[in-house]
């Protein structure tokens, strides 16, 4: 085999690699543009009526009280919804 078929084809071989890559790539970033990037992570109390309702990579908290709720920062247009917090007390 000559050099420059030997260039010639090491070069379409990473080119293949380097379509696969950026099509795999492709693939993974349009799932994740479909829900903003973010993914639903289940609720949890911090402490006392102090609740952590965000998604995974995006914070929101709730106050829980007897006069009614108070979410702190509700994500963006995209970030899952928030499931239901059940107070124990």
């Amino acid at each position: 085999m000559s050099r420059v078929a030997y260039i010639r084809s090491l070069l379409i071989g990473i080119g293949v690699v380097l379509l696969g890559a950026a099509s795999f790539g492709f693939a993974k970033w349009r799932e994740a543009s479909r829900n903003g990037g973010q993914k639903f992570a289940e609720p949890f109390r911090i402490a006392g009526n102090f609740y952590y309702v965000g998604a995974n990579d995006v914070a929101a908290f709730l106050i829980a009280t007897p006069q009614g709720h108070i979410l702190l920062d509700g994500g963006y247009p995209g970030t899952p919804r928030t499931r239901g917090v059940r107070s124990t007390s």
